[in-house]
């Protein structure tokens, strides 16, 4: 154990996009990493799919006993989990 996964949005998470990216997620989160990383720099825009799916993915990786990692998350959509009370439910980093 003690392994990490980094994978990297390829851009929003809009409905339309989140579908591969929760494919990715859960493929990695099988194969048991401690910590999974999530790279969020090229995201600018997330709707309330893309919200949706990190939520699934954090109960997801709960599951796995994983720790979900935001990473690089731009500063107008973690103003935006603030204000939904969702950064007391994610880990963030820079």
């Amino acid at each position: 154990m003690g392994s990490e996964i980094v994978l990297t949005a390829g851009g929003d998470l809009i409905s339309s996009e989140v579908e591969s990216f929760k494919d990715e997620i859960l493929e990695n989160l099988a194969q048991k990493p401690q910590r999974l990383i999530l790279d969020m720099g090229k995201v600018k825009v997330i709707d309330s799919s893309g919200i949706g799916m990190l939520i699934a993915a954090k109960n997801s990786a709960s599951k796995y006993k994983c720790e979900l990692v935001l990473k690089d998350m731009n500063a107008d959509i973690i103003k935006m989990f603030k204000i939904m009370r969702l950064t007391e439910h994610f880990v963030f980093a820079n």
